[in-house]
């Protein structure tokens, strides 16, 4: 029996889902003229045109010219961003070099000055500190200086600092130091910070991390006194932090006291540290304490001859040093007597 077949070539090629659209293609269509045809030789013709080319150069120019343009403004906007971020956050170069070379020389500067110790609750910029503004322009004293940190640990004004309130260190403080130095100066009065550094007899008890010790236990001089450790960052960013907001309310000259521990002198290691860590204008000076009681052993009398015996024995004062004089006379009875031994910065204390 033969096999019938289903499918037949009479269709083959055909796509019978699609329906038939169009016309049959001659080879001659390419060059026709008719709207009808394909004709893309005569456009690839027409897109070689010399107003195509024109237009396309045109349209180039313009593009190289934006692209320039945006290119410029952009980098004009970079320049001008970062020149005043540089206005902002740093110093021109010449103010910089200026303000290193003043910096450095601060602390070699001694300044000629005579004043007197005032209690720290004098900082009031108000009635007490006019009274003792008055008595020092009386007097011709062009300094007054007052104690910010104490020997005794406390703090002299009123503090912002975390370790301040930590430990609870103020004591008798000046509500207003800000005010009160800017009042000072208005009054061309030079107001001076004591600053006694290492020797503390507060925190070293409480904080043991800033605390001089040996053999497990606190030191202590002959005197009883406790220290800070001069080797401790600690103790150093504790009195750092004291002058920088000490500066930061108009402060520039520092005695600093209280720099001798166990026989070391600390305070050229440490004004140099300062200098470099803190920005601003800063003089330190080191405090020289003496005692003028002026008393005569011959005659049994304070006189002339027991004030010069006195300030014959005070030590000779380096570039960077102010006397603090520990006194109950008049100020008239000795002051000829330091001007002939050299002494111009002096600090008096009854």
């Amino acid at each position: 029996m033969k096999r019938r077949r289903f499918y037949n070539n009479k269709n083959r090629g055909r796509k019978w889902t699609e329906p038939e659209v169009g016309r049959p293609i001659d080879f001659a269509d390419k060059y026709s003229d008719s709207d009808k045809g394909s004709n893309k030789f005569v456009k690839a013709d027409n897109s070689r045109s010399s107003e195509f080319i024109k237009r396309k150069r045109a349209q180039k120019k313009k593009l190289t010219a934006l692209s320039i343009f945006l290119a410029a403004v952009l980098v004009f906007t970079g320049f001008f961003i970062a020149d005043v971020h540089m206005q902002r956050r740093a110093k021109p170069v010449q103010n910089s070099i200026a303000a290193a070379q003043k910096k450095s020389a601060a602390s070699e500067i001694s300044l000629s000055f005579s004043g007197r110790i005032v209690p720290s609750v004098a900082l009031d910029g108000g009635v007490m500190l006019t009274s003792v503004i008055t008595e020092a322009q009386k007097d011709g004293k062009t300094a007054i200086m007052f104690d910010a940190k104490r020997a005794d640990g406390t703090i002299g004004y009123l503090s912002n600092l975390t370790t301040v309130s930590t430990f609870s260190l103020i004591s008798a403080e000046g509500v207003k130091p800000a005010d009160s130095f800017k009042m000072i100066k208005e009054n061309d009065i030079i107001p001076v910070a004591r600053v006694y550094t290492y020797l503390d007899n507060a925190l070293p008890k409480l904080y043991d991390e800033a605390a001089l010790t040996g053999k497990k236990k606190l030191f202590r001089d002959s005197d009883g006194n406790t220290y800070l450790d001069p080797e401790s960052e600690t103790a150093y960013s504790y009195i750092k932090d004291i002058i920088n907001e000490l500066s930061s309310m108009g402060i520039t000259d520092i005695v600093l006291d209280g720099c001798t521990v166990n026989e070391t002198d600390y305070f050229s290691k440490l004004t140099s540290r300062l200098n470099n860590d803190i920005e601003g204008e800063l003089r330190f000076y080191k405090a020289v304490s003496v005692e003028l009681k002026g008393f005569d052993a011959e005659s049994g009398d304070i006189n002339e001859a027991g004030i010069k015996n006195d300030i014959s024995k005070f030590p000779k004062l380096g570039e960077n040093s102010v006397l603090i004089i520990k006194t109950d006379l008049e100020e008239e009875s000795y002051k000829a007597f330091l001007e002939e031994k050299g002494i111009t910065a002096y600090i008096t204390e009854s």
